[in-house]
């Protein structure tokens, strides 16, 4: 049943909307709780699923310091430089720096709930 063990645990990280550029509501908080209670006490039968299980956890520790106000790593690297890009294009980025906005808002709302009702410790 290992291909239904897989189906299961994807289904729930994918429920945990760690990963969207969507608000992040309280069934998905729930999601969360029940994902890492489900690592913790069935880790030895989760197999492969593991993989899935660690890259939500990593995501979500990462949106907790995010939330917590620490910088994320992204902010460590100097994008002033812009070197290696080539033909940038040009009267979209007004739109694409408002998206961009608009991502950065909900990530940062997403990283403060999620840093409220998940403790890592």
């Amino acid at each position: 049943m290992t291909t239904e063990r897989d189906a299961f645990v994807a289904s729930l990280v994918k429920m945990t909307s760690v990963t969207n550029d969507r608000k992040i509501k309280p069934k998905n908080i729930n999601c969360i709780i029940k994902l890492l209670e489900l690592a913790k006490d069935q880790g030895n039968y989760l197999g492969d699923s593991w993989f899935f299980i660690l890259d939500c956890v990593s995501k979500l520790e990462e949106m907790i310091f995010y939330g917590q106000g620490h910088m994320q790593d992204k902010d460590f690297f100097d994008h002033s430089g812009q070197s290696g890009v080539i033909n940038k294009p040009r009267g979209h980025s007004t739109s694409t720096a408002a998206q961009r906005a608009a991502r950065q808002a909900i990530l940062q709302y997403n990283s403060e709930l999620i840093a409220q009702h998940i403790s890592m410790a």
